[in-house]
C-alpha cells in the first residue's frame, strides 16, 4: 500500500495522506474467522503540481551572489541539482538548500536547467543567471546651476557593452528646468528654482546589465543688480516714463513695488519694469522695487522726486463800455488754466472790484488789471489790462407851469 495510507480493519476504509507518488500493488485479505478471501488491487499517487521560482536576480562579476531557489509541491525533503548546462563559472548550487552561491568570474548570460525532487516526485524547471560586468557611471560630482542660466553636463559609463540609455530613478527628479536624455547622458536646460541640495539616482542600462549612482546640483541664485541707481524726475502734469533694467536673469522676470509706493499718478509695468504715468502731487517718494524669477528675488529702495510745473497760461480779458448808473455785474476774463483770476481797479472813484464783481461808481475811465499768480501746475500768467469806461447818465429836464405872483415870487401849483 502506498507509503501514508492504511486500512481499517473493521470499516475496510483505505485512509491517510499519501507521501510518495507512483504505482503500488498490494493484496487485500477479508476474513470472518471461519471463511476468508483475498484478492489483488492497485493505487496509482499521482505527483502534485510542483512549481519552481524562475526569477534569479542579476549578478556581477566579483562580486557576492547568494539567490535561494524555492519550489511548492512537494513534502519531504527535495534534493536539488543542475540538469542541464552549468552554473556561471564560480557559482554552486547546495542540494540540501537550493541556495546559489558564489562570486563570478566572468560576464555573460548563462541558461541552465535545475531539478528538485523528493525520490517519487521531480520537477525540472528552465533558469538563466545574467552576470554583468562592473558598471561604473564615471561622474563623481555635478557641477552647480544658476537660475535662469543654461545648464549642461554630460554622464559618462564604462562597463556596459550593450548600448547605455539613461533615465531618473523612480521617486527622484532633477532640478526644475532640467531634463535627461536618455541616449546621450547629457543633463540640461534652464533651472528656475533656486534650491541649494536637489538629490536625485540617475541609472544607466543596456537592458541586461544597469548601475545607479546618486548626485546632487545645487541650484543658485545668479547676482542681479538692478538699475539705474537714480530715477529721472517728475513734473506734475507731464508724461513720465523710466525704464528699470536688471543684470543677472536671463530671460523673462517680473516686477514689482514691495515696499513704499510710487507718486500719485504713476504704475510700475510688471513684466516691461517701465514706471510711467502722469503724477499729480508734488513731492519725494521713496519706495523699494523688487525683481524675481522663479524663486530669486532682488529688490532695491529708489525714490522719485516730483516737482511743481511751469506749464505756460494766458488770460482772455475784454474791455466794456458802462454807464454811470448801470447796475454791478461779473467781469468774464478767462485763463487757458481754466485757474480763478483776480481783479484790481487803478481808479476805484469811477469803479470798485469785489472778487469778480465790478461796481460803479462814478463816471470817468479806471484800468481793470485781470491776473492770475500760477498753481503747483501752471507758471504765473501775464497779467491783462483793459480801460473800461463809465460814461456820464444824459440829464433830462421836464419844464413846468409855474405862476409867478407880482412881488416874482412863484406860486406853487395846486392840485
Amino acid at each position: 500500500m502506498p507509503a501514508g495510507l492504511s486500512l481499517a480493519p473493521t470499516t475496510g476504509i483505505i485512509s491517510g495522506t499519501p507521501t510518495t507518488g507512483g504505482t503500488s500493488h498490494f493484496v487485500i485479505n477479508v476474513s470472518d474467522g471461519t471463511c476468508s478471501s483475498a484478492k489483488t488491487f492497485s493505487i496509482v499517487v499521482i505527483c502534485p503540481t510542483i512549481t519552481i521560482s524562475t526569477n534569479l536576480s542579476v549578478a556581477t562579476i566579483n562580486i557576492s551572489y547568494n539567490q535561494t531557489l524555492t519550489q511548492t509541491g512537494l513534502t519531504g525533503m527535495p534534493i536539488w541539482s543542475v540538469s542541464v548546462g552549468s552554473l556561471p563559472v564560480g557559482f554552486s548550487l547546495n542540494s540540501s538548500t537550493g541556495t546559489i552561491t558564489g562570486i563570478p568570474t566572468n560576464a555573460g548570460n548563462f541558461n541552465f536547467t535545475v531539478t528538485v525532487t523528493n525520490g517519487s516526485c521531480t520537477q525540472v524547471q528552465a533558469l538563466s543567471i545574467s552576470v554583468c560586468p562592473l558598471i561604473t557611471i564615471n561622474n563623481i560630482s555635478l557641477s552647480d546651476a544658476t537660475v535662469g542660466v543654461p545648464y549642461n553636463q554630460t554622464l559618462t559609463q564604462t562597463g556596459l557593452t550593450g548600448t547605455p540609455f539613461w533615465f531618473i530613478a523612480g521617486g527622484s527628479s532633477l532640478p526644475t528646468g532640467l531634463s535627461l536624455d536618455a541616449t546621450t547622458g547629457v543633463i540640461s536646460g534652464t533651472p528656475t528654482t533656486a534650491n541649494p541640495q536637489t538629490v536625485f539616482s540617475v541609472i544607466v542600462s543596456d537592458g541586461s546589465c544597469a548601475q545607479v549612482s546618486a548626485f546632487i546640483i545645487a541650484v543658485t541664485c545668479p547676482v542681479i543688480t538692478i538699475n539705474p541707481r537714480r530715477l529721472v524726475d517728475g513734473t506734475i502734469g507731464v508724461s513720465y516714463s523710466q525704464q528699470l533694467t536688471q543684470t543677472g536673469f536671463i530671460g523673462r522676470c517680473t516686477w514689482a513695488v514691495v515696499g513704499g509706493s510710487l507718486p500719485a499718478g504713476l504704475s510700475l509695468g510688471t513684466t516691461t519694469g517701465v514706471i510711467s504715468g502722469t503724477p499729480t502731487i508734488a513731492g519725494l517718494l521713496t519706495f523699494t522695487v523688487q525683481v524675481m524669477q522663479g524663486t530669486c528675488i532682488e529688490t532695491k529702495i529708489l525714490s522719485i522726486k516730483v516737482i511743481a510745473g511751469n506749464l505756460p497760461q494766458s488770460i482772455s480779458f475784454a474791455p466794456v463800455t458802462v454807464t454811470y448808473g448801470d447796475a454791478p455785474f461779473t467781469l468774464a476774463a478767462s485763463t487757458t488754466s481754466g485757474l480763478p483770476i483776480s481783479y484790481s481797479s487803478s481808479n476805484t472813484s469811477v469803479a470798485t472790484v469785489s472778487g469778480n464783481t465790478f461796481t460803479i461808481v462814478g463816471a470817468g475811465t479806471t484800468q481793470i488789471t485781470a491776473s492770475q499768480a500760477g498753481s503747483s501746475l501752471f507758471a504765473t500768467a501775464i497779467p491783462v489790462t483793459q480801460t473800461f469806461t463809465v460814461l456820464k447818465k444824459d440829464l433830462i429836464v421836464t419844464p413846468q407851469d409855474v405862476i409867478i405872483d407880482q412881488d416874482c415870487d412863484i406860486i406853487p401849483p395846486r392840485g
